[in-house]
């Protein structure tokens, strides 16, 4: 029921409401399981701070080698969403210890690294994934959405743009819009004087203010451009 109404709130954009909802129920918290859905809660309405609160909880309630590898992830997801990527790191390498091949911790370790500007570790992670063959679809998606940014600063535009467009709509991080469109991302497909191009700014405001130099550009060479 909780789980419901949470996700109600969370889809309304009403974080801070759900947020004060889930200390009311904390109030009245006593056990593992319910510090452990408190936590994931918070968690998804981006109340890190009560969200750690609870799972560190947990963590004093268990001895149980599996429940604490569990609310080990959780903690690290947590560390890593408040910046303080060196906590969540320990913990990754705690649970890497009890299992190497755990996919979701190599995750979590590649963003802790790049979060400390460990680029090569982070990268050399990515790259390891991506040689594996028991990975899912979802997870090849999410490692090229990741190396795309690593193939841009490498000046490989192609594979670049492919990463970070193409497996970004795969994995659902551009919004779809129903506009009939496709992707400039082949020479064999160029803009030509006269061609109409709709662009839509998909970015965040300093990428459009970026990106918006463009339709000068755009407009010298005889394209119907808009914004």
């Amino acid at each position: 029921m909780i789980e419901q109404l949470i996700e109600t709130l969370k889809n309304k954009d009403k974080l801070k409401l759900a947020s004060e909802l889930l200390q009311v129920f904390e109030e009245e918290a006593n056990s593992l399981q319910q510090f452990d859905l408190l936590g994931k809660l918070y968690h998804d309405v981006k109340d890190y701070k009560n969200a750690l609160k609870c799972v560190e909880k947990c963590k004093n309630l268990t001895y149980d080698k599996e429940a604490l590898y569990s609310i080990n992830c959780n903690l690290i997801k947590i560390y890593n969403e408040i910046n303080e990527p060196n906590k969540a790191l320990e913990l990754i390498d705690q649970n890497l210890e009890i299992n190497e091949n755990d996919i979701s911790m190599l995750m979590e370790k590649n963003f802790s690294y790049f979060l400390l500007n460990r680029k090569k570790d982070s990268e050399d992670i990515l790259r390891s994934i991506l040689l594996r063959d028991d990975i899912t679809q979802e997870i090849r998606s999410k490692v090229l959405f990741n190396l795309g940014t690593y193939d841009l600063e490498a000046g490989k535009l192609q594979e670049g743009l492919r990463g970070f467009i193409l497996a970004g709509k795969e994995i659902g991080i551009w919004p779809q819009d129903g506009i009939p469109k496709s992707l400039l991302l082949s020479d064999n497909n160029q803009l030509k004087s006269g061609d109409k191009l709709l662009i839509k700014a998909d970015g965040g405001i300093g990428d459009e203010l970026i990106n918006i130099r463009f339709m000068k550009i755009l407009k010298d060479r005889g394209i119907d451009a808009t914004w």
